[in-house]
């Protein structure tokens, strides 16, 4: 099976949310997305903003059979977007994918990651996928299961 084209609907809001494989034109607005986390240090480890020169054979190193990148478009935007690809060249690991998500700040806390992650699980069988690892940051981590926290109680609890 390749390529995936599939609307979800969160019942909750009625947002419309279409997954599809990224295509070129998509790269602007991957780009966009990406250099934002870059520029945040919080989800990539990645020092230096990237350009479209850079990024030009993103897309190549992705299969939609096996390894897909994908893009969520909410309001004929791209919403975020997920890739998976081979997590390491040991054989034992060859039914596991690094995952890869980034929403654009616009559209978070609307479903869109949870909604990329869904439809990755949902299709791992089909793409040969066992299991997914997706590298986490400290302070996204913290931050997700900490909203309501201040920073110095961080601190303290760290110190322990």
């Amino acid at each position: 099976m390749s390529g995936i084209a599939v609307e979800h609907r969160r019942p909750e809001t009625a947002e419309e949310m279409k997954i599809r494989d990224a295509v070129e034109s998509d790269l602007p607005a991957i780009i966009k997305i990406y250099n934002a986390a870059v520029a945040t240090r919080v989800a990539t480890a990645q020092l230096e903003q990237v350009t479209l020169k850079d990024r030009r054979g993103w897309l190549k190193e992705h299969s939609a059979d096996r390894h897909p990148f994908w893009v969520l478009e909410m309001d004929r935007q791209i919403a975020g977007w997920l890739t998976l690809k081979p997590f390491l060249p040991r054989c034992a690991y060859r039914g596991t994918a690094e995952v890869s998500v980034y929403v654009d700040e616009k559209f978070r806390r609307r479903g869109v990651g949870r909604t990329l992650l869904g439809e990755a699980i949902a299709r791992a069988p089909s793409l040969q996928i066992r299991a997914m690892v997706g590298l986490i940051f400290r302070s996204t981590f913290e931050f997700k299961l900490l909203p309501g926290r201040r920073r110095d109680e961080r601190r303290r609890r760290d110190r322990r």
